[in-house]
């Protein structure tokens, strides 16, 4: 998987929690301690996706692409050259 999926993903089920405490938060408004959990999810997915970032930017940086060389003409892969 690679990593923008992964952060995507990771996105996706933030948001998912979030609408849920929602929908609980508006519908039972007895739950005073939600507006805390709400806040600490908004802060730490907010965290968690700059951590992600950064990590997917430091891995960009860190590994170098390998070239290979050689003789790659269309005729040599199609098998017409010998």
């Amino acid at each position: 998987m690679n990593i923008v999926k992964f952060t995507l993903l990771i996105l996706a089920i933030y948001l998912a929690s979030l609408g849920i405490a929602l929908i609980v938060k508006h519908e039972t408004k007895i739950f005073p301690f939600l507006h805390v959990f709400i806040l600490s999810l908004i802060i730490f997915s907010a965290l968690f996706i700059i951590f992600i970032v950064f990590l997917a930017i430091f891995y960009a940086i860190k590994k170098k692409p390998e070239i290979e060389y050689g003789n790659y003409s269309i005729d040599r892969i199609k098998g017409k050259e010998e």
